[in-house]
């Protein structure tokens, strides 16, 4: 049996999410910190708190102006 590398067990779950139709700010997250941070998760504070800033730095990257393409 092959087996993959963390990077591409990274990159297969984020296609996957991309499939599923998530946000990008959530698989930019997702990519950044390793985490997905969901309702109900058992994540710590600390542990959230770095999810969500990381989704945030995707807005100010890609949506500075806080308009989201509809």
């Amino acid at each position: 049996m092959d087996h993959l590398s963390a990077n591409e067990v990274k990159q297969t779950i984020s296609a996957i999410m991309r499939e599923a139709g998530l946000h990008p700010s959530l698989i930019y997250a997702f990519q950044k910190t390793g985490l997905m941070v969901v309702e109900n998760s058992h994540h710590t504070e600390e542990q959230r708190n770095e999810f969500i800033a990381a989704a945030n730095e995707w807005y100010d990257l890609y949506e500075p102006d806080g308009q989201e393409d509809e």
